[in-house]
């Protein structure tokens, strides 16, 4: 069973924007708008305000600022005197101010994906800790040795393999997944 598209998302209220600038990490580097977290997380109603109205217009219009959308890539040695790409860590800057809205869009669709794994008890999801899908793993393990059943298992590095999305497709399983069509079309937008 699918859950229904949404046309209109729900607005992004002041409270998500003030958790999602409170969830700001401090001492980062600022990304291509040279906007540090420290200037934005100053408790004041009128940033909270600001920012509320501006994921809102983002939203609604699907327009991303282009200062949200540019990121900073540098790489770091690992060793000194690195010369192969192995032996460096890239790192991209992203723009505090594009984190606030897309951790309200993350924080969307997690819900929408918790409503709709609750029919599937041993899914994964991200900020749900490690134990509960270990101790999954445990027992299919065990379930499988006992039935005397040949196991597989494949661990994908998604970090890795983000590069391999077929966009196309993802947009299509969100829609699937219910997440609103304006929000997708937003994350489109990046």
């Amino acid at each position: 069973m699918l859950i229904p598209v949404l046309r209109n998302p729900a607005p992004i209220l002041v409270e998500e924007v003030r958790e999602a600038i409170r969830r700001l990490p401090c001492g980062k580097a600022a990304g291509y708008d040279d906007l540090p977290a420290e200037l934005i997380k100053l408790d004041s109603d009128v940033i909270e305000s600001v920012f509320c109205k501006l994921c809102n217009l983002i939203v609604d219009t699907g327009e991303w600022p282009d200062d949200w959308r540019r990121s900073v890539f540098v790489t770091i040695p690992k060793v000194k005197g690195a010369v192969r790409c192995e032996d460096h860590h890239m790192i991209a800057l992203i723009s505090h101010a594009s984190k606030i809205l897309t951790e309200n869009i993350i924080e969307e669709n997690e819900v929408r994906c918790r409503r709709a794994d609750s029919r599937r008890p041993n899914g994964f999801l991200t900020r749900s800790g490690y134990n509960r899908p270990n101790f999954n793993l445990q027992i299919i393990m065990e379930k499988a040795r006992e039935s005397s059943v040949p196991l597989y298992m494949a661990f994908i590095d998604y970090k890795k393999a983000f590069d391999l999305v077929k966009h196309s497709r993802l947009w299509k399983i969100l829609e699937d997944m219910g997440l609103c069509v304006t929000t997708v079309d937003t994350l489109k937008q990046l």
